[in-house]
Formats: structure tokens, C-alpha cells, sequence
């Protein structure tokens, strides 16, 4: 159950917010999986090629980001959520009548493009519609949406791929994005100043941009929890892109066993959510680190264990996922809570970005090195170290914690 206190259920803006995120959500699962199935079943794309398409949706948030960061906090944020669902409704569209495949990497990276100024601009709303008191519960119940649309997405979407296919499962998600333009024409018009000139010189711009990054290495919070969440990204994209290799010689297991596991993982992010959800005014950012990351490593030691004595009991695999989505939510969460309360509106887009680029960078270096490394000592051994350096790594941030609370 989602609780939502009197003045949250009564702001009309962060309401009209949560029914966009709703619907963009599960417009993304759709897409999501509509995708893989057209590139892996219909046009047999090679392991190189679905790579290419992988980073033609990383790299506009990791180069582009945080200048996005600085239009948003220039420009009306709502419009610019608005104009980005449209063009993103048109590029889905154009995603249908592609022919060929490098038709299919300019249009995902100009998706991914809007994507990044969507949620750019969407961060940076919520800070104006939301008091700083009732931020941390706002988060919490955003995470608890998109967590539910990833439990609840992946069974839509199949439904449509199995009984209308691939193509119609993009013209849905093209229609959710309109649907979602619609929304957030309710939401109230900023109040604040724009101060977009389009004559202002590229120095004046790389100026602002560098804001962002100055304001989160000024701050030993927002510092610490930047390069702690980018590293146990990267150690996370190292396996998670090797997945299906570490669990396919398994014999006896049911096809749709990675299906299962992304909802049991989505489960306990939901759980984790609704926890942190109730406990919103008294989370330790630290000590929430240096939880996640301890139960993360336990539940990849756990998944190696489980493999290791080759059991067909499908179902013990299913632990293991439903603790790393319980982790991965009590690491990331909190830090976006404090990102939002500590940041000022007038720097909350750039600011926001920043993180995102840093993490994105961190996760696509991970997703590169994963094929790498399980390539040369394969996916056994891969998965084992990136248990125990989680491990070396939460007692590393549980040593920082204790120095600083002595401190």
C-alpha cells in the first residue's frame, strides 16, 4: 500500500507527475521488449550489433547529460517534459517502419537523447512542486511506482507481443507517451524565472555546466554517495549483462527462469520502497550504503553457491534476485532523497545529470568489461569476485561511516 500524507494527496502537480511515470513506465517496458524481441528474433542481430544498440542508448546520458542538466534549469521544465514525450511518440513511430539497422541506432540514440531531457527536467519539476519536507516520502513512492511497473510490465507486455506482436507493442508504447504528454498538461506552470538566451557565448554555457559537478564534489555527501553508487553500478553491469551466460548450462531449467528472477528482483525493490517509504525521516544515507551493499554481495554469493551445486529447484534461485532488488533499492533511494533536499532549484537539473553521467559512465564501462572478462575466465569466476569485492567494498564505506560519526 502506497501512504501518501495530506498535503502530497492533495498536491495536484506531484499527482499529475506520479500518473505521467506511470504510464511512461509501462510504455518503457513495452519498448524495452519489443525491442529485444525485434532485433533478437525477427532480425537476428549478432552479439556486436546488440551491443552497438546498447550503447546507442547509453551514450546521450553519459556525453549529453549534463548539458541537458543546464538547458532544463534555463528552460520551462514542464514544456520541455511535454516536447520530449511528443518527439519520443514520433521516434517510436519510426522505429516500426525501419528498414535497416543503422536507421535503428540514430533513432535509439535520439531517444535516449529526449529520455535524458524528459528526466532531467521531470527531477527538477518535482523540486518545485514538492516541499523539502515532504521530499523523501515523494522519492519514495516514485521508486515504488516504477518498481511496481517493473513487476507488472513485463507481463503486459508479453501479452501483447505473444497476441498482437512486436509492432504492436510499439504503437502502444507510442500512445503512452502521448498519454503522458496529456498528464502532464495539468501540471502547474513554473513560477520561476527563465533565463535562456540564445545569444550567450559557449564559455558563459560550460560555465554553468561545470556548476554541477563543483556543487556535488563541494559536498562530501553527495561526493561519496556519487562514487559509491558508481561503483557497485559497475561491478553490477559486469555480471548483469552476463546473466543468461552464468545460468544457461543449468539443465532442467525452466525457459522463462530469467523472466521470474527480474520479478522476484522487481519484488523486492517494491518491498524495500515501501519500507524506506515508511521510514522516510529516519534514513541514514550512510548506514543505508553500507546495508545494501553488504546484503548485494551476500545475494551474488548466494547466486554463485546456488549454481555452484547445479540444483534444478528453480525456485532457490529466485532468493537471491529478490535480495539484490532489496539492496540495489536501499543504495540508490536514499541518495536521490538527499540530492533533492540538499540542491538547490536552480541548480537541481545540472546537478541531477551530473549524477546520472557519472553512474551511466561507471554502469557502460561495466557493461563493456563484463563481456571481457567472462570472455577470458569466464562467468564462474566473474561472478564470484564481484561478490567478495562488494564485500571488501562495504567494509571500506563501514570504516568511512565509523571515522565519521566519531568524527
Amino acid at each position: 500500500m502506497i501512504l501518501l500524507n495530506e498535503r502530497l494527496k492533495t498536491n495536484h502537480g506531484y499527482i499529475c507527475l506520479i500518473a505521467s511515470q506511470i504510464v511512461s513506465n509501462l510504455g518503457d517496458w513495452l519498448d524495452f521488449l519489443a525491442l529485444i524481441s525485434l532485433l533478437g528474433l525477427q532480425w537476428r542481430v549478432t552479439p556486436l550489433q546488440m551491443m552497438i544498440c546498447m550503447m546507442s542508448m547509453t551514450i546521450p546520458a553519459i556525453i549529453l547529460g549534463p548539458f541537458f542538466g543546464v538547458l532544463v534549469d534555463r528552460l520551462d521544465r514542464k514544456q520541455c517534459m511535454i516536447y520530449s514525450d511528443l518527439i519520443r511518440a514520433i521516434i517510436i513511430i519510426g522505429i516500426i517502419f525501419s528498414t535497416q539497422l543503422w536507421n535503428l541506432y540514430v533513432l535509439l540514440f535520439f531517444k535516449s537523447t529526449f529520455s535524458a531531457i524528459f528526466f532531467a527536467a521531470k527531477n527538477g519539476k518535482l523540486k518545485e512542486v514538492v516541499s523539502d519536507t515532504d521530499m523523501s516520502q515523494a522519492i519514495t513512492v516514485s521508486s515504488m511506482i516504477e518498481n511496481f511497473t517493473k513487476i507488472i510490465g513485463p507481463f503486459i507486455s508479453g501479452i501483447i507481443l505473444v497476441y498482437l506482436g512486436t509492432l504492436a507493442a510499439f504503437y502502444v508504447d507510442a500512445i503512452s507517451f502521448l498519454l503522458s504528454a496529456l498528464l502532464l498538461l495539468a501540471v502547474p506552470k513554473s513560477n520561476r524565472q527563465h533565463n535562456f538566451d540564445h545569444k550567450e557565448t559557449i564559455p558563459s554555457f560550460l560555465c554553468q555546466f561545470k556548476d554541477g559537478v563543483l556543487y556535488i564534489s563541494n559536498s562530501k555527501l553527495l561526493l561519496f554517495g556519487c562514487l559509491t553508487i558508481s561503483f557497485v553500478m559497475f561491478i553490477m553491469q559486469i555480471i548483469d549483462t552476463q546473466l543468461v551466460i552464468f545460468l544457461r548450462d543449468i539443465t532442467n531449467l525452466p525457459s522463462d527462469l530469467i523472466g521470474n528472477c527480474m520479478g522476484a528482483s522487481g519484488v523486492g525493490m517494491l518491498v524495500m520502497s515501501w519500507y524506506l517509504n515508511v521510514q522516510s525521516s529516519d534514513i541514514n544515507q550512510r548506514i543505508s550504503l553500507l546495508q545494501g551493499t553488504i546484503i548485494l554481495a551476500v545475494s551474488i554469493l548466494a547466486l554463485v553457491e546456488i549454481r555452484a551445486i547445479s540444483t534444478n529447484l528453480w525456485l532457490l534461485y529466485l532468493f537471491p534476485f529478490f535480495l539484490a532488488g532489496l539492496a540495489m533499492t536501499q543504495i540508490i533511494v536514499p541518495f536521490q532523497i538527499v540530492l533533492q533536499k540538499e540542491t538547490p532549484n536552480i541548480l537541481i537539473g545540472r546537478v541531477n545529470t551530473t549524477f546520472n553521467s557519472t553512474i551511466s559512465l561507471a554502469s557502460t564501462m561495466g557493461i563493456f568489461l563484463g563481456g571481457v572478462f567472462v570472455n577470458q575466465f569466464g562467468s564462474y569466476i566473474i561472478f564470484l569476485l564481484a561478490g567478495y569485492s562488494l564485500l571488501v567494498f562495504g567494509l571500506i564505506i563501514y570504516i568511512i561511516t565509523r571515522n565519521s560519526s566519531q568524527g
